[in-house]
């Protein structure tokens, strides 16, 4: 019979925990767009707050990764900061879309802070 010791439990922990790091990261971004969506449609204090908690936990593990970067986060924090929802919402969807797709692996225009591909004419097929 083996016992463990206090100190076997953060190390278990520590895998366990880095192992789901890419999940629960791209599930912090989902639940920012989910918010994000919600707060574009009706503009509430209440899903304001949500958002600014679920940007607090995402600073937790988005240190730890080149992508977004501090000035996509920056950004991301200052449309929200400006209530400037419809703004909050394409870059969260921009950055979220990314995060889980991985395209910054392969895309480097993914690191573009600028807005060029918000146009309509650059949607266009």
């Amino acid at each position: 019979m083996t016992s463990s010791t206090p100190c076997d439990q953060p190390a278990r922990s520590l895998i366990s925990t880095s192992l789901a790091t890419p999940a629960l990261r791209a599930d912090r971004w989902l639940l920012v767009l989910d918010l994000a969506r919600k707060w574009s449609a009706a503009n509430g204090a209440d899903i304001k707050k949500s958002l600014s908690s679920s940007l607090e936990k995402l600073d937790e593990v988005e240190r730890f990764f080149a992508y977004p970067g501090a000035q996509l986060l920056d950004r991301l924090k200052s449309c929200l900061s400006d209530d400037d929802n419809k703004a909050f919402l394409r870059l969260a969807q921009r950055i979220s879309t990314t995060i889980v797709s991985r395209k910054y692996h392969r895309d480097a225009s993914s690191w573009n802070m600028d807005d060029h591909e918000d146009e309509p004419l650059n949607r266009l097929p």
